[in-house]
């Protein structure tokens, strides 16, 4: 006589025979809805808006995909708008990550200039907060305190709490 291993179970009793341990196997769920594989980037040239080279550099950077480059894409989105403001930004901090420190200054200020152009208070303070680090990477420790602090509301709440400007 043969059982389907999906009708065992196991128990586990105690001397008052309450039990301690149950165990049954369960059957698979079918995968019916399998995703689409994932798509291979396209080349800068390729992608047609800026903000597809954005999102595209921001997904190769988090992945830190092996065969592409973010530089590649937010190069290319700034080739077509120089200033915008998220790539800007973007390419600023790859360049700090990477300890160059002195090149990705002009990157938040340009940035820094987008966001402002309408709005001196913006939503977004990140290249504010990535330009006071680089600031004071780069030995300025008077400017960049009043960058962190100019917006408190700004800063990544993680800073605000670091800084001690949460209260």
């Amino acid at each position: 006589m043969q059982s389907d291993p999906f009708d065992l179970i196991l128990s586990v009793y105690d001397s008052d025979q309450n039990e301690m341990l149950h165990y049954q196997l369960e059957k698979q769920k079918d995968i019916t809805d399998i995703p689409e594989p994932a798509q291979a980037a396209s080349i800068p040239e390729d992608i047609q808006s800026v903000e597809e080279l954005f999102l595209t550099g921001q997904h190769l950077e988090q992945y830190r995909h092996a065969t592409y480059n973010p530089v590649d894409y937010y190069l290319e989105a700034l080739r077509r708008d120089p200033h915008d403001a998220r790539c800007n930004n973007a390419m600023g901090a790859l360049l700090l990550r990477n300890g160059k420190i002195a090149e990705s200054i002009p990157y938040f200020r340009t940035a820094i200039t987008r966001l402002t152009e309408r709005n001196p208070n913006p939503y977004d303070g990140e290249a504010y907060y990535n330009l006071g680090l680089a600031l004071q990477l780069s030995g300025n420790w008077k400017l960049p305190m009043s960058l962190f602090t100019r917006q408190p509301g700004m800063l990544p709440g993680r800073m605000q709490v670091i800084l001690g400007l949460h209260r």
